[in-house]
């Protein structure tokens, strides 16, 4: 049994390593210090959701009498862990302007991807530790053919003031985002502010980005963060 125990957690922490695959090399672009954030903390929280969730399903099958089918029950609490692990807001997504009135907005040459993020709106401008707020973010992007069809991720965050670090940060789904030719959309989703977060100024940070764009894209709203009592 022990062994068997042994056997599987070895497993699981493999499978949750492969989740998250290494950034291909001989890239040049830097990434935004959210999308370093995130993934530093999502391959963190993930490996601990997924091994306690393998050890709960070792409990379980113990506890059931299912000794012979441990392997069985840690990948299945694995899974479940490694789902707990993570935090995703997803978004609601209204399209308003095509590709070529947003070419005109934002008078676009016509060379390489572009997009930009326009404007943040948040639905308070203070809250409190735990509280979740709802987030609109206006965002755009372009492709130099209008039948090209690109993917952009989206994501945001509870930023220090003039660090690059954050209290927070999540992707928005769905993410990515598939587009085609191009155009300019407004999205709202939520965001919980971290528990137990000091009380003070920080930003609601909103990236979004592309594989295609030459780097990332951003835009800020300030918020206060008051005592939880």
């Amino acid at each position: 049994m022990r062994r068997t125990i042994a056997t599987t957690l070895f497993l699981v922490f493999l499978i949750s390593l492969s989740a998250f695959p290494a950034e291909p090399g001989g890239s040049t672009r830097q990434p935004h210090p959210m999308q370093t954030w995130i993934k530093k903390h999502s391959v963190r929280k993930g490996l601990i959701g997924a091994l306690g969730g393998a050890v709960a399903g070792v409990i379980v099958a113990a506890a059931t009498g299912n000794q012979d089918d441990a392997a069985k029950f840690a990948a299945v609490g694995a899974g479940i862990g490694g789902l707990v692990g993570f935090k995703l807001g997803r978004s609601q997504d209204q399209m308003i302007a095509l590709r070529d009135e947003t070419i005109s907005r934002h008078q676009y040459a016509g060379e390489g991807f572009a997009g930009g993020v326009e404007s943040v709106g948040i639905s308070a401008d203070q809250a409190k530790p735990g509280q979740t707020i709802s987030v609109t973010a206006g965002f755009w992007a372009i492709a130099p053919d209008a039948r090209k069809q690109f993917k952009v991720d989206r994501m945001s965050g509870l930023r220090y003031p003039g660090l690059d670090d954050y209290a927070g940060a999540q992707p928005v789904n769905p993410s990515p985002f598939a587009i085609t030719g191009g155009g300019q959309w407004v999205s709202t989703f939520a965001f919980t502010i971290p528990p137990n977060l000091p009380p003070g100024t920080y930003d609601v940070e909103v990236v979004l980005d592309s594989k295609d764009f030459d780097a990332p894209v951003s835009a800020k709203q300030r918020i206060t963060v008051t005592s939880a009592s």
